[in-house]
């Protein structure tokens, strides 16, 4: 993964997980999730609950850190009001269109 594109990742040790939560003042559920399944996270040999390190160079900023949490799935927050029934669709019958009449 050594590209000039491609950020710099590590995966955080316990101590530096529960520095940066502390730092921020957050928890787990507060971290933007990355998927157990994503390729990067494959490479580092990362587990769920791990945090990432995201190392991205930048020509105005410099360099900036961004962290995620591994995560096995990602569940979506249900919505008030939204029922789990699939709407029952109508039938619609399509018609061929006619023929224009001929005139005479």
């Amino acid at each position: 993964m050594s590209h000039e594109l491609v950020p710099g990742f590590k995966v955080l040790t316990k101590k530096e997980k529960a520095d940066v939560l502390d730092r921020y003042g957050a928890s787990e559920d507060n971290l933007p999730k990355i998927l157990e399944a994503d390729p990067v996270v494959k490479v580092l040999k990362a587990k769920t609950g791990d945090v990432l390190e995201i190392t991205r160079k930048s020509p105005t900023a410099g360099e900036t850190k961004y962290y995620r949490i591994v995560v096995g799935k990602i569940v979506l927050p249900e919505v008030e009001g939204a029922s789990e029934e699939e709407p029952e669709e109508e039938e619609t019958e399509l018609e061929a269109p006619s023929e224009p009449e001929e005139e005479e």
